[in-house]
């Protein structure tokens, strides 16, 4: 799981992080 959030997280510049954790 980390490893699929880390992925987002480079490639849509944390914003996926932001949407994953809104």
């Amino acid at each position: 799981m980390l490893q699929k959030i880390n992925y987002l997280l480079r490639s849509s510049h944390g914003f996926v992080y932001y949407l994953i954790y809104a």
